[in-house]
């Protein structure tokens, strides 16, 4: 395994100089230790001794789904909770414009087949930072050319209550459970029912129930603390030439869909629970109940609860993407071989699902 290992790091030190990728991390978990974290590259391309480690940060974006994903199972697995229960119930105030919304459960939500349409975007808008670096953008107009009165629409949002009703100019393009469809915004619903139920914050929930008792010490939520120099990464848009530096991700409302920073090292604890239950959050059945297939997609291919499963090789793998302005991020799992693996860098529209299986086929 060492040899291979020695190996996969040179895959990656040629991938992230044929990609002009400024830094890049990786960590391996196997039969429930880490056995491999490393960083690759620089933070900031105006300081090439800013090393990336595995200890850097870096927002997952739409891996946090899978942390919003996995405290409803623990609030089902630890009161009167159901997944499988209508959302008018836990919200009474929820509509959509048209379709059988009162059908529509957060198992629905989670596993993207609650027959949303996956191009609403009001909640990816609610970054500032986004909005502002976007909106001038060729490649972003149509956004803002759906949605003339945008700033008006998002002046009006104000707590996760009122994206929940702002679902109301929505309409269904599926009847639920009939098909899927990724639908970053409904994610938010999802935590207006963590919070209606729990009496907690989403923020607090999480980190009450998941970072802690994983202790994930480096897994923070929309950071606007002081965090360690040697923390710290830049974020870039893949461009002609040098990488254009972007804004951090910043999503106080939209936070459940996208906006934990951790590190590789933090992530493979992450990993350890999902596979072997180490911290004691989610029951097995309730792990199980995650990676198991609800909404098929395509051939060898579909959706679990916060986790996409796929077949590699005759393999089980289990995982997620993220992706986002600045920054991509990929983590994977062999269940029956436990094996993770978890990979970032500071630059968006990078493939890193395609690396993630190149090296899991190299190791086993």
């Amino acid at each position: 395994m060492k040899e291979k290992l020695g190996n996969i790091a040179n895959l990656l030190n040629q991938y992230r100089s044929s990609h002009n990728i400024p830094g890049l991390t990786m960590s391996i978990v196997s039969n429930g230790e880490i056995i491999y974290k490393q960083g690759f590259g620089t933070v900031s391309v105006d300081n090439p001794f800013a090393r990336a480690t595995a200890d850097t940060l870096f927002p997952i974006a739409d891996i946090t789904k899978n942390f919003t994903a996995t405290a409803l199972v623990h609030l089902e697995e630890t009161t009167s909770f159901s997944l499988d229960v209508p959302v008018i119930k836990y919200l009474p105030y929820f509509r959509t414009k048209n379709g059988a919304y009162d059908k529509i459960t957060t198992k629905h939500i989670l596993s993207h087949t609650a027959g949303f349409p996956n191009d609403i975007w009001i909640v990816t808008l609610l970054d500032k930072g986004l909005y502002t670096f976007s909106k001038d953008m060729p490649e972003y107009q149509h956004i803002f050319e759906r949605f003339p009165d945008m700033d008006g629409q998002l002046a009006d949002l104000e707590t996760r209550e009122d994206i929940t009703r702002y679902f109301a100019n929505t309409s269904l393009e599926d009847e639920p459970g009939e098909s899927w469809n990724y639908c970053t915004d409904a994610y938010v619903i999802a935590a207006d029912v963590l919070e209606k139920l729990s009496g907690l914050s989403w923020e607090t929930y999480v980190s009450k129930y998941i970072l802690r008792p994983m202790q994930l010490e480096h897994t923070y939520i929309n950071p606007t603390f002081d965090v360690p120099d040697e923390e710290k990464g830049n974020y870039y848009m893949k461009g002609i030439g040098e990488p254009t530096q972007v804004p951090a991700l910043n999503n106080r409302l939209g936070a459940p869909t996208c906006a934990i920073y951790t590190t590789v090292n933090d992530m493979a604890t992450y990993l350890l629970n999902h596979m072997h239950g180490k911290g004691n959050v989610l029951s097995a059945p309730g792990l199980a109940k995650m990676q198991a297939p609800i909404a098929r997609r395509e051939a060898g291919f579909s959706h679990g609860l916060g986790w996409e499963i796929k077949q590699l090789d005759g393999m089980k793998m289990v995982a997620h993407a993220g992706e986002y302005l600045g920054v991509s991020s990929f983590v994977s799992m062999i269940p029956e071989r436990k094996f993770g693996l978890t990979l970032f860098c500071n630059m968006d529209t990078i493939k890193l699902g395609k690396l993630s299986e190149r090296i899991v086929k190299r190791l086993l």
